[in-house]
Parts: C-alpha cells; sequence; structure tokens
C-alpha cells in the first residue's frame, strides 16, 4: 500500500537527522531516569506519547477503516503524527521496556493500521472480520520473516512479531 511506502520512506529519511541526535538524548535521559527524577519522568513521557502521538494516530487509523471515502485525506493528515511520533519514540530511552517501545515504533510505522494493530495487540477477536487485517498480517508476516533472515537479527523484536502471530493463531 502506498501509505506504509511513504511511511517507510520518511522514517529513513529523518533516522539520518535523528540517530545521532538520539545517542545523546538516549545517554542523557538514561541518567535522570536511573535517579530519583526517573519517578516522575517515565509517567510524563508516557502521558505524553499517549496524548500528543498514540490517541491521535489510533483515531485517524479507525476513521481510515470506517470513512473510506476520506483515506486520501486522513492518511496526509497522519503523516505528521507519525514522523514526530517516531522522533519522540527515538529521543526517548526504553529503560529495558522493548515490546513498549516496538508498539509505539510500530504505532507509526503501520499508520494507517495503527488501530488494527492496537486491537491485534489486545487479542481482540473481532478485528479478523475489518477490512484492514488481511492487509495487516500480509504486513506483520513480512516483517518476520525479514526478521529472522537478517543478519543482525534482534531477539525482541522477533519475540514480539511472534507474539503478534500467537495473538493472530489464538483466534
Amino acid at each position: 500500500m502506498i501509505y506504509l511506502r511513504v511511511n517507510a520512506i520518511l522514517i529513513v529519511i529523518i533516522s539520518f537527522v535523528v540517530v545521532p541526535i538520539q545517542l545523546i538524548s538516549t545517554f542523557i535521559l538514561g541518567i535522570l531516569f536511573s535517579t530519583f527524577l526517573g519517578v516522575v519522568l517515565i509517567p510524563t513521557f508516557s502521558l505524553i506519547w499517549t496524548v500528543c502521538f498514540f490517541g491521535p494516530l489510533i483515531g485517524l487509523s479507525f476513521l481510515f477503516e470506517k470513512a473510506t471515502y476520506l483515506r486520501p485525506i486522513i492518511g496526509l493528515i497522519g503523516l505528521p503524527f507519525l514522523i514526530l511520533g517516531v522522533i519522540y519514540t527515538a529521543m526517548i530511552p526504553s529503560m529495558g521496556e522493548w515490546e513498549s517501545r516496538f508498539i509505539k515504533i510500530y504505532t507509526c510505522q503501520y499508520f494507517p493500521y495503527s488501530w488494527h494493530l492496537s486491537r491485534l495487540y489486545l487479542a481482540d477477536s473481532l478485528i479478523k472480520y475489518t477490512d484492514g487485517f488481511d492487509p495487516l498480517m500480509r504486513i506483520i508476516n513480512e516483517d518476520l520473516k525479514n526478521s529472522y533472515r537478517s543478519k543482525m537479527s534482534n531477539k525482541h523484536l522477533s519475540d514480539f512479531f511472534v507474539k503478534l502471530k500467537y495473538s493472530v493463531e489464538k483466534f
């Protein structure tokens, strides 16, 4: 789908700028998280993610599913949210919560199927009756194959995709 290709291209383009800055921000915020400020910062960063990025992406994705005639407009409106969401997720250290980080990254990367991904992650069996379920499963299967083929395979990422695949098989 064209939206996913545009998302992937934009993410690659911004990664040239974000990755060097990410190293510095992750180091500094990691030090702050390890001190007593982590108790205050973790809920604050989660609230910012939920209100500014997760909510709009899920809402726009839901509209993408329901209002088929508005899909081109919704795709354009979602681009700034997904770009800023990827940047925000990259700048915040994961603090060992890899699954949470992957959900944030893939919520942005799989837009306009973010709503489907969230329902799949929550093991909602009704998701298989929606229009976006089959395209999302093709994408997840492709990403799972690529994560196994990759020479720099990330165990956390492979486990994440296997968990998603298992939640589908339970249906």
